[in-house]
């Protein structure tokens, strides 16, 4: 049987981890906590943002449409994310559809309650806009990546990031990761084609670094795989 996606932990970087314990009581009573299936859509590109999107439990993809009809992951959040900041911001359209990739519990905030809440709370608005320069700054590191990097060291840094964020540690070194993500929406998110991406994961196979059994994947040598997904 499949194990589980683990639920991971609220990571220290993310957009509800900025907001001190004494005020996020009062963050979360201006919003609705929902929860929505695996595989729902929450919004989509295009759609005018009427309120900010915080994810409390599990893990959701985001990606756009390219011009030959083709789906681009451009990320996966979880626990902590405010899921479509720009727009709950700035209350323009949605940039990115997002789905959810497992199970997950929100909270959904009126926009202009959510404003308020950044205004009377600056210490919040600041890390926001940390958050933000580290969205924008991880998005020129792909750029370049794409424009430069081969398939093999795409995909090794889809795992790094994957492994830092959601991988369990078995306490030998090994990595033990659920994938998330098809290997289709892997292909997609580090910009290859699925075949491309079945390539490389057996030539990590190949070189000992990975095992793979459907979504399950341990990941040997983690060193090895950062490495090659900087150079």
């Amino acid at each position: 049987m499949m194990p589980a996606m683990p639920t991971p932990a609220e990571p220290a970087d993310t957009f509800l981890a900025s907001v001190p314990e004494a005020v996020r009581s009062a963050l979360f009573e201006q919003g609705t906590r929902r929860r929505f299936a695996k595989g729902t859509t929450l919004f989509i590109e295009g759609d005018v943002a009427h309120e900010a999107v915080v994810l409390i439990d599990g893990l959701v993809k985001a990606g756009v449409v390219a011009t030959d009809g083709r789906e681009v992951i451009l990320g996966v959040l979880g626990p902590g994310a405010l899921i479509g900041e720009i727009a709950s911001l700035d209350g323009g359209r949605r940039s990115a559809t997002v789905q959810t990739l497992t199970d997950v519990e929100i909270l959904v905030i009126p926009k202009d309650s959510f404003t308020r809440f950044l205004i009377e709370h600056p210490a919040v608005l600041y890390r926001l806009a940390l958050v933000l320069a580290a969205r924008l700054r991880d998005s020129d590191r792909r750029q370049l990546e794409f424009g430069t990097g081969d398939s093999l060291q795409r995909l090794c840094a889809r795992l790094v990031e994957l492994a830092e964020r959601y991988g369990e540690d078995n306490g030998d070194g090994v990595i033990q990761l659920v994938s998330p993500l098809s290997q289709t929406d892997l292909a997609s998110w580090s910009g290859l084609s699925r075949e491309a991406v079945v390539k490389s994961l057996r030539t990590l196979r190949d070189l000992g670094w990975v095992e793979n059994r459907g979504k399950v994947i341990a990941l040997l040598e983690l060193a090895k795989l950062r490495h090659r997904a900087e150079h």
